[in-house]
């Protein structure tokens, strides 16, 4: 079962622990999104703020796989 951190240091905190498997990074408009997958639950977190996104981006450990998910194109008709 997912689980929502709601604290900026608290994601913090999980990006610098050990048991870190992947981490997906998910750009909306406004929002980036980032799915933390540890060993037992899946981590989720919502930045709104760009400042903290790209801070939080740079704190990803270099050996861990991260997946960058951008905004899709809107579809023509």
């Amino acid at each position: 079962m997912p689980k929502q951190v709601q604290e900026f240091k608290q994601i913090l905190k999980l990006l610098k622990s050990g048991s870190i498997r992947a981490v997906r990074v998910k750009t909306n408009g406004e929002n980036t999104k980032f799915k933390v997958r540890c060993a037992k639950y899946l981590y989720t977190y919502i930045c709104a703020d760009k400042a903290k996104a790209e801070e939080l981006k740079k704190a990803i450990p270099k050996d861990i796989h991260v997946v960058e998910i951008a905004k899709k194109a809107p579809k023509a008709e």
